[in-house]
């Protein structure tokens, strides 16, 4: 028998064996079973929101491409390609945990994914400013958002209070009880009309995020006008398909 054979059914019976033992028990299948109605969700009838949201990813993908086509030209540019870097991954993990049915969880990822669309604000108001990251000098996050009038921070009292850190409040735990009983939820149920709220509010604050990243690629004279332009389509179709609030930039 050739070794690579060997290897092959070696890992074969490995497999079979952890399938039928304690570490693979068939229990564990649902933990996923909420995250697997949500993508059937997806590909059905919130597909129409998916494919913005995607759409609103794929934007920032395109962003940062732009960003890595100057990188090393300015500390502004390089500052703000990491703020856009973090944001997305903030958002895309906020969106992970919604397919979850964990939305009021991914809260603690929607706060700092607002401080890095009030921090691109503040770079952009005055490019300066990205000195104080290099040195390791920005102010806090509070104190950013009150130099940019921040619309978010009734938004960040509230995660604060809510979702950031753990309490005991009704906000902070309701989600936790099934009250037809009651009892404690183990696993959080798919809701189509609040996986549609969801959707609504990660695209808004995606794409706060690509306008935020875009106008500071513009202030830096690198702007690409065919994505700017795929931007603002994709912000107007949003407003009116979607019913997003986005928060844009004063230009």
């Amino acid at each position: 028998m050739h070794l690579r054979d060997w290897v092959r059914r070696a890992i074969g019976r490995c497999c079979s064996r952890l399938r039928g033992s304690r570490f693979f028990p068939q229990r564990h299948l649902e933990l996923w079973r909420t995250r697997e109605a949500s993508v059937r969700a997806l590909a059905g009838p919130l597909k129409t929101q998916s494919e913005y949201l995607v759409e609103a990813f794929t934007l920032v993908d395109q962003l940062l491409d732009v960003y890595q086509q100057n990188i090393g030209r300015s500390e502004f540019l390089d500052v703000c390609g990491a703020a856009t870097a973090k944001g997305r991954n903030l958002a895309l993990g906020s969106f992970s945990l919604c397919l979850d049915g964990l939305a009021q969880e991914g809260g603690a990822l929607l706060r700092p994914l607002v401080e890095c669309i009030e921090k691109l604000e503040y770079f952009w108001k005055d490019p300066e400013r990205a000195k104080e990251a290099t040195l390791a000098q920005m102010a806090s996050a509070g104190t950013i958002a009150g130099r940019i009038d921040s619309p978010y921070r009734d938004l960040r009292e509230y995660l604060n209070a809510h979702a950031s850190h753990f309490r005991f409040g009704y906000d902070s735990v309701k989600h936790l009880v099934d009250w037809t009983v009651p009892a404690w939820r183990k696993q959080q149920p798919f809701v189509v009309e609040k996986m549609k709220v969801n959707l609504r509010m990660v695209f808004a604050f995606v794409m706060s995020l690509t306008i935020q990243s875009a106008s500071c690629l513009s202030v830096a004279g690198v702007e690409d006008a065919a994505l700017c332009s795929r931007i603002e389509s994709l912000r107007d179709a949003g407003l009116s398909t979607l019913g997003a609030e986005i928060e844009d930039s004063e230009n």
